[in-house]
């Protein structure tokens, strides 16, 4: 890290005058979770299957659409149990939880209210989205309720996604994909199937529009749904150098929809025109207040470092005094940077941008370069994505006064100097985690954090210090099964084979053990068995599987795992190893289509145990390994797939099994060898990185 430059701490003093600080004991990290998957998040999905397809028309079920029907309840059941089993479902936040579904249930007209698989849940998830399956359950991305500002915005995308539910839209849109157009008055006109999902999105508008003004909300919440999607979608053509136009696909535009609700009250502005809260005001804002804590800690461990710095930044300067939004701002721009140290130099926020500005020649219709101005030249309304009603509560405006920063080295260290007087330590920490070049340095940093009382890292931070981090890291790799599908391909059909039982035992866990029998130094683990009790680990093992497939390119210095991410040396130490190995594999018979509704029905009801015993069918196997170690002088990063023709192949190939034999014994063959395979080509690349080549 460089020094600021000393104009922008003379600057801080202006700062200082419009802001009251206090010792807040520690920033906001987030929530504390439960660490076993609750058995109500365990569904049947037989049941979850039957009650689609009981609710579809019987005059469709009867007609030749009857497998395609089957077929849809089946693996839509087992999408939806899959989903809420995942563990990326809140499974321990009542409070929201309950409020979601308290809002559904003054928004649902009469004729659905007995229907009691209709639920919502709240998704770990930090993008801005919400969707509704047709079992029933409306699964909401905790992004999205941290960006909306009233109750009504939420029941007015609730009530959209339970609309598509009741028009039955996943159905019909199924089977239009599969048939195209039929004629029993649900196709009437020749359309594309995007022609035909944009009428579902606007059916379901109007729908929404009607039951919002039924349950006293007021319709502008629906309004501002569709503004805020039209703002990021904005966003996204302000980032994208050669797209100018937001496109109709599936969806159509935003701003098309949220016009055509504004004209609608303004023709029928004598209509009540409802509320803005119904259900609970005071709980509604200090839910808000978790979610757009816990949205920034998902959009930080899942990667998205330039949107966690934007969305830090636009919650900072409407809430100076909140410490959790500078703790943010400085991770985003400190694991950024980490990874790419000619970011500190560039312009804090804009440097992603582009205008467009007039063409050169009459050749060029348009034009956009990037954006070089820095971010307080005006309030970036476009960039941040600011509602502009929102303005009149900036309490920042100081920044766009005289200018504090402008790089991300400048704004790293202005925010390091507003978190000392929050007298928060986990900034502290990041700051120390920042000084990569100068070990006395950042030992002193370190020394410092641990002074705190209250802190997240401190065994971190004390191994960091005495040098002692790798100690408890034996030469030993914690060896997981991620992801293990089976399916059978007709044709262009997929029938995904249930890996579960019914009370959620896993069939993969004995497979596995039994590939990698014999082989030292690993401790084997099937990941979704963690659920059961380790479910903090499954998640933290799953974002690092994610991070060990991603492509990442460390310029200007070596990545080490445990600087990008503390908690990734937790894991390591937890477990008492160097390196946590991810296996991937799909495996797939290939047959002929049987176009009937009983060959179906025995495929949906066979187990996987009996899957891998068939005989005398095509069987192809594709695998994958990849990993994440805390070794010294070697990548911290490995990605094996086999090779095909002396090639090695970026994610694999499918390998062909024989075709007489059942399939048990020669996948786990296929692992194991896999593995092996994998330790060679490991072993041969770090040579030759410790020799330089």
């Amino acid at each position: 890290m460089y020094l600021i430059k000393q104009y922008c701490l003379v600057c801080l003093a202006i700062l200082l005058s419009f802001m009251s600080f206090a010792q807040t004991g520690g920033t906001y990290l987030g929530r504390t979770y439960n660490n076993k998957l609750p058995a109500s998040f365990r569904l049947n999905s037989f049941d979850v299957r039957d009650h689609i397809y009981n609710g579809i028309p019987e005059e469709l079920k009867k007609s030749v659409y009857e497998r395609d029907c089957y077929r849809f309840a089946d693996a839509t059941g087992l999408q939806v149990t899959n989903l809420v089993a995942s563990g990326e479902l809140y499974s321990d936040w009542k409070a929201y939880e309950d409020y979601l579904n308290q809002i559904m249930q003054n928004i649902m007209p009469e004729e659905l209210k007995k229907d009691t698989s209709i639920h919502a849940y709240l998704i770990r998830n930090g993008n801005y989205n919400a969707f509704m399956t047709p079992s029933g359950k409306t699964f909401f991305h905790v992004g999205l309720l941290s960006e909306v500002e009233n109750e009504a915005t939420i029941a007015g995308v609730m009530a959209h996604e339970l609309a598509h539910y009741y028009k039955q839209h996943s159905l019909k849109s199924f089977i239009k994909a599969q048939k195209g157009e039929f004629d029993n008055n649900i196709f009437i006109e020749n359309k594309s199937q995007s022609k035909f999902s944009i009428s579902n999105e606007l059916q379901s508008d109007s729908l929404a529009m009607v039951w919002l003004s039924n349950s006293g909300y007021s319709l502008d919440g629906l309004v501002e749904g569709f503004k805020i999607m039209e703002r990021l979608e904005q966003n996204y053509l302000d980032k994208t150098p050669n797209k100018w136009e937001r496109e109709a696909t599936t969806h159509p535009l935003s701003e098309d929809r949220s016009k055509a609700m504004t004209d609608y009250i303004k023709k029928n502005a004598d209509q009540p025109k409802g509320k803005l809260f119904v259900q609970d005001e005071a709980l509604f804002k200090t839910l808000s207040k978790q979610a757009k804590a816990e949205t920034l800690k998902l959009l930080l461990n899942g990667f998205q470092y330039t949107t966690c710095t934007e969305l830090a930044f636009k919650y900072h300067i409407f809430d100076v005094n909140n410490p959790t939004y500078v703790y943010y701002l400085m991770e985003s721009i400190r694991r950024r940077c980490y990874l790419n140290t000619t970011i500190w130099k560039k312009n804090f926020i804009t440097d992603r941008y582009f205008k467009e500005v007039k063409a050169e020649s009459d050749r060029v219709r348009r034009k956009k370069i990037p954006v070089t101005d820095h971010l307080f030249k005006e309030i970036p309304i476009g960039i941040l994505r600011l509602n502009i009603r929102s303005l009149r509560n900036l309490e920042a405006k100081f920044y766009w006064q005289d200018l504090k920063f402008s790089t991300y080295e400048e704004a790293f260290e202005f925010f390091y100097k507003i978190s000392e007087l929050l007298k928060d330590p986990e900034c502290t920490l990041s700051y120390a985690l920042s000084i990569t070049q100068n070990e006395k340095i950042r030992n002193q940093y370190l020394e410092k954090y641990l002074a705190f009382e209250n802190i997240e890292y401190r065994d971190f931070a004390q191994n960091l210090l005495d040098n002692t981090f790798r100690k408890n890291l034996k030469n030993q790799k914690l060896c997981l099964m991620n992801n293990f599908r089976a399916a059978v391909m007709q044709g262009k059909e997929e029938f995904s084979i249930r890996t579960f039982d019914v009370a959620g035992n896993s069939k993969i866990s004995k497979l596995f053990s039994d590939a990698l029998k014999g082989m030292e130094g690993r401790t084997v683990v099937y990941m979704p068995d963690m659920k059961k009790g380790d479910l903090n680990d499954y998640r933290l093992l799953q974002e690092l599987e994610k991070f060990s497939k991603m492509r990442t390119i460390s310029i200007g210095q070596k990545a080490e795992l445990h600087i990008m991410n503390p908690r990734y040396w937790q894991i390591m130490n937890k477990y008492e190893v160097n390196e946590i190995e991810f296996m991937n594999a799909f495996y797939t018979e290939k047959n002929k289509k049987d176009r009937t509704i009983e060959g179906y029905k025995e495929l949906s009801e066979l187990g996987l145990e009996d899957f891998l015993k068939r005989e005398k069918t095509m069987k192809f196997l594709f695998s994958y390994i990849s990993s994440v170690r805390m070794i010294e002088n070697v990548s911290m990063k490995t990605l094996y797939a086999p090779s095909r023709g002396g090639r090695l192949a970026f994610m694999g190939f499918e390998e062909k099994l024989k075709y007489k034999l059942p399939a048990y014994d020669q996948v786990s063959k296929a692992l194991k060898v896999r593995f092996i395979e994998k330790d060679k080509a490991t072993s041969k690349r770090d040579k030759r990185v410790n020799n330089g080549n």
